[in-house]
Parts: structure tokens; sequence; C-alpha cells
């Protein structure tokens, strides 16, 4: 967690044009609070919790208006509390038996009212892990004061089987 009275410099990738990532400098960070790492540290979980759950509501609710969720490996891009609750559901009735895990979260503010995060995750199913990867996230404070999500990137870097690929090749020879 960052100290509220240091500036974590070197930390979290800031996001480029076509998703590419470079270091974050000291004149890119702004100096977070302890409450403030604490409320998006909780978000971040709550994301999982909800997904755990099956909470599509809760899930949208978390998300900026406007804001998007992109998972790289299967080429979704939803946004909107709509596309955003059907995602959360339909991902959890296909992994039901999983429990996600979010861990090394390296959090750096970036004005008053934004922030990212770079963190790695885990899906566990009994007691296998059959996906990780990392979160790339951006974070903005409403005029209400609670962080939200503004983007959150999906990078999945390991899935037993080949995952999406995988269902998506036997979804195809089965019609």
């Amino acid at each position: 967690m960052i100290s509220p009275k240091r500036k974590a410099v070197g930390a979290g990738p800031a996001e480029l044009e076509g998703g590419a990532s470079k270091r974050v400098h000291a004149a890119d960070v702004h100096e977070l609070s302890a409450p403030d790492v604490l409320a998006i540290t909780n978000l971040i979980h709550k994301f999982l919790q909800c997904l755990d759950e099956g909470d599509g509501p809760g899930f949208a609710a978390l998300f900026a208006s406007g804001a998007q969720l992109e998972v790289v490996k299967a080429g979704i891009v939803k946004s909107g509390a709509q596309q955003l609750a059907a995602l959360c559901v339909g991902l959890h009735g296909r992994f039901s038996q999983c429990q996600h895990w979010e861990g090394n979260c390296i959090i750096v503010g970036t004005s008053a009212s934004s922030a990212r995060n770079s963190s790695y995750w885990q899906a566990i199913e009994g007691a296998e892990r059959v996906s990780m990867g990392r979160h790339e996230d951006t974070f903005m404070r409403g005029a209400d004061g609670v962080w939200l999500f503004a983007g959150r990137r999906v990078v999945h870097t390991w899935t037993k089987g080949g995952g999406f690929e995988a269902a998506a090749a036997a979804e195809a020879a089965a019609t």
C-alpha cells in the first residue's frame, strides 16, 4: 500500500495508444491518502466478489458512466450498466465454480480525482489454478467522493487448456 506521506515512483503501467504501457515517473504521480488507497483496493476486491457471486447489478455499479471493461484474450469490450451486468452474469454462469483472487496491487494517483492500478489475479477452481493474468485499471473519483472504475483491461497470461480459445474452437466444432 502507498504511504500517505510517500509517492510511488516507477510503479504501475501508464496506458498509451495501442495498449502499450510505460513506467510511471515522479511527475506523473499524485499523492493519494491512505483512505483513498483503501477505497480503491476495496473496489478492486468488490469487482471479483461480484463476479464470483454473479451479482450483475453490483458489478455494473462499480463502473463510472462511459467506463469500458476489456477482456483482451476473448476480444470482449463492454461498457454501460446493461452490458457490464450481462457480462458478469454470463461469466459467472460459465465459471461459477471459480474463486478469483487479486494481489500485488500497485495503486498510483494521477490527479486528485484519478488513479491507476497494475495488479495480478488468478482464478482457482477447487484447489487448482485455472487461469491467471494482470489487471490494468484506471479509476475516477465521482462528485460524491466515491471511487469507480474508469476502465479495466483484463490480460490473461496463462489459462489451463487454452481457455477462451479452446472453448471457442469447441463451440465452433459443435455447430
